[in-house]
């Protein structure tokens, strides 16, 4: 049973980060996301279901059934059964870290490995339009993704984060290095801001987090170095001319935030919490997907996470929000590199939440959830490894 969850696991990675989504006319994540609902109830069924943190299954089960509920009574009387495809979604998502910590926490290594020649496809094209001209609407671009800036920051940001693992996991090979200062570029390169946030958190928090519990001349000089690249990456994007490079300008939006953030547009959309009940348990997940005599649509609107959950699952679902983070951040004591890189996770979908529902979007929803199924691998491969000795 445990191949065949290896082997789905990682042809889910493969769907995240090499097949292109143009011209497929559907996510192919959300193919193998399918597949991977599938095996969690056969685990199930077969009674082959593990615990890795009692408390984080709590939650995430409390969380994952507080939103069924919200779907019977919000979504399901009003008509709207198509609201079902965002609970099977989000759930998938949670299946996929499940399962790779499930398969993989006996042979972290081959799948981080596997995962780190995935990203090279990617880097290798984007690279190419470094040296020519971007593919993406905003900027680089990988594969088949060059008509969602979001996306494409997304892809690449998968990909600095595996390369990340790789490092931590003792990986030495000399294309690592250059591959990861790749990455980090061209997460600079695609036009996202939320990617942009994400890797500034993730790669910041972590080397911070090194230097500070460790604080020798290597993690001070590590945490410099670290700073210094992501200081020059975004200044050279700023400064990116009035060449096919010049949307890149819109990071200048980062250094003034709070008017960024206030003229958003986006808080007109607290009207779809429309009484008492909403505000408690929330409005269901249709309001932002109905416009009267359209099709229901499926494309995410609400543009912050805070925002989303206040809306669809209202206070409750804010304060289970909440946990879930909280627990996460704790799940693993931050002197050990897993529990820094779970951490910085944590901290950067935090932040960049604040410029979308990264929770519940496919390519960050999966993100998210593959780094805590590899952090707590890393973890219940390490107490083994120390009980052994």
């Amino acid at each position: 049973m445990l191949t065949a969850v290896r082997a789905l696991v990682t042809a889910h990675t493969v769907a995240l980060m090499v097949v292109p989504k143009e011209g497929l006319g559907f996510r192919p994540e959300d193919v193998t996301g399918v597949l991977l609902l599938v095996a969690l109830v056969l685990l199930w069924w077969a009674g082959e279901l593990a615990v890795p943190d009692r408390r984080l299954v709590t939650i995430t089960t409390a969380y994952v059934t507080y939103f069924l509920f919200v779907f019977l009574v919000r979504d399901l009387p009003a008509g709207y059964y198509q609201a079902s495809v965002f609970w099977f979604k989000e759930l998938s998502y949670v299946a996929y870290g499940y399962l790779v910590w499930r398969g993989f926490s006996s042979d972290l290594q081959s799948f981080v490995r596997v995962a780190s020649w995935l990203t090279l496809p990617n880097l290798i094209y984007g690279a190419y339009q470094l040296s020519t001209a971007p593919a993406g609407l905003y900027g680089a671009s990988p594969f088949g993704r060059g008509n969602s800036p979001s996306s494409s920051g997304m892809v690449f940001l998968i990909c600095s984060m595996v390369l990340l693992a790789r490092w931590m996991l003792g990986g030495r090979a000399r294309w690592l290095i250059p591959a990861s200062l790749l990455s980090l570029t061209l997460v600079f390169a695609s036009g996202s801001k939320i990617a942009v946030v994400g890797v500034i958190s993730i790669y910041g928090y972590y080397f911070l987090l090194a230097a500070w519990h460790d604080p020798n001349r290597r993690t001070i000089a590590r945490f410099s170095a670290v700073v210094a690249i992501l200081a020059i990456a975004m200044s050279a994007a700023i400064r990116a001319g009035k060449n096919e490079w010049r949307r890149l300008g819109r990071y200048r939006g980062f250094f003034r935030p709070i008017q960024v953030v206030r003229n958003r547009g986006i808080w007109w959309k607290v009207r779809w919490i429309d009484g008492p009940t909403s505000a408690v348990i929330g409005a269901g997940y249709s309001p932002p997907h109905v416009v009267p005599g359209e099709p229901y649509g499926f494309g995410m609107a609400m543009d912050n996470q805070v925002l989303y959950y206040l809306i669809t699952g209202g206070v409750l679902s804010v304060l289970l929000y909440l946990a879930l983070m909280v627990r996460m951040y704790r799940l693993l004591p931050s002197w050990y590199p897993e529990g820094r890189l779970l951490r910085s996770t944590v901290v950067a979908f935090a932040l960049m939440g604040v410029g979308a529902e990264v929770l519940q979007l496919s390519l960050h929803g999966n993100a998210f959830w593959l780094m805590v199924g590899l952090c707590s691998a890393f973890a219940t491969a390490r107490a083994r490894s120390e009980a052994a000795a």
